[in-house]
């Protein structure tokens, strides 16, 4: 009755949350949680009247084309409203290239380390993953590499730039390079894109095998929420919102969008101090004993610990200290103990930084 695949897949494992730390006895607002890439800084005074006027709505369905919401996002990223599809997250987008791109059999290639949710979503619709690895020290990912295990059946290529776990961008010369040389589907994920200051979007218009996938939890802040939106050429976003379920966006989660999107000078402000943090805190782990941090293009970075740590001992460790970061371990790619640390709060950083000299 239930598919075969569902035999290789599990639900998500999103790593512990500050609540499950009470069975170590550390209080939940004294948790510095640095795992999972969220915006630290709290939201404008403007976008938190949005959220309580559109609850007073929640009664009510919201206008299922989120016409005010792609008019937004056309100012913010200067793309034509037509060209804009809109999900209730990143992984929404995702899954819906995957819905209109896919047959069973096709191939996907993709770069590893990578995000998990790509296998997921690619293996859901029964296509075959071609992984590249694309490993330490420097994560380089480029066409050539892509290209090497594509072939007829290769209808979809996924790029993450940055690339999550790594931090890594691909180079926007690479990417040009492969949109002239496949036929197939090009997803970028640019869902820490702003943090790189860079933007395939104003390719576009060129490609259009492009199709550019973005976040609202990371820059904007907005993760509890879920938004997410990508821009394509007409045909495919008007596909991809064909694909889309009804209603997936509510009135709160459309309303806080829009009024953050008009925010945009605030969150350029926090996106430097994460960067700053970001930089300081890569600096401060690399000097510690036998410690790798490896350069990032995100608002996190990905670290190696010394050898002979494990990163299952280290994060029980930093658990119980009441500090919370993402063991990356096993993922394609990174067969070796490494983990990924969030540019949270300077406090926060200084705190993880204190104990992980303890424990070297």
């Amino acid at each position: 009755m239930i598919r075969p695949v569902l035999n290789y897949l599990t639900p998500y494992d999103a790593g512990l949350f500050a609540e499950d730390l009470l069975d170590y006895g550390v209080k939940e607002e004294d948790v510095v949680n640095l795992q999972s890439n969220e915006n630290p800084y709290p939201l404008p005074k403007t976008v938190r009247d949005a959220i309580t006027k559109a609850s007073a709505s929640i009664n009510r369905y919201p206008k299922p084309n989120y016409q005010r919401l792609k008019t937004a996002l056309s100012k913010y990223t200067s793309a034509p409203e037509e060209t804009i599809a809109v999900g209730n997250g990143a992984s929404d987008l995702l899954d819906g290239c995957c819905k209109i791109f896919l047959n069973p059999y096709d191939a996907v290639v993709l770069p590893v380390p990578g995000f998990s949710m790509y296998f997921m979503l690619a293996m859901l619709r029964d296509a075959s993953l071609r992984q590249i690895l694309c490993g330490p020290p420097d994560f380089k990912v480029t066409a050539e590499k892509l290209l090497s295990e594509a072939d007829d059946a290769t209808k979809m290529f996924i790029i993450p730039s940055p690339n999550n776990p790594t931090g890594k961008a691909m180079p926007k010369n690479e990417v040009v390079k492969l949109l002239k040389a496949t036929e197939a589907a090009v997803v970028v994920d640019e869902a820490y894109a702003e943090f790189h200051k860079e933007t395939l979007i104003p390719l576009v218009p060129k490609y259009n095998n492009l199709i550019v996938v973005r976040s609202m939890s990371k820059f904007f802040g907005l993760a509890g929420l879920r938004i997410g939106y990508a821009v394509a050429q007409k045909d495919v976003a008007r596909s991809l919102e064909s694909a889309r379920l009804p209603f997936t966006l509510n009135n709160i989660a459309q309303e806080a969008a829009i009024a953050t999107v008009g925010e945009r000078k605030y969150f350029e402000g926090v996106r430097d101090k994460i960067i700053k943090e970001r930089e300081r805190l890569m600096k401060n782990v690399g000097q510690l004993p036998g410690w790798t941090a490896y350069q990032s293009d995100a608002n996190f970075f990905l670290a190696r610990p010394p050898k002979g740590k494990t990163s299952e001992w280290l994060l029980d460790k930093l658990n119980h200290k009441g500090i919370l970061i993402r063991d990356v371990t096993g993922i394609p790619g990174l067969e070796t103990p490494h983990v990924r640390i969030t540019a949270g709060l300077p406090k926060e950083g200084d705190k993880l930084v204190e104990a992980l000299k303890e424990l070297s």
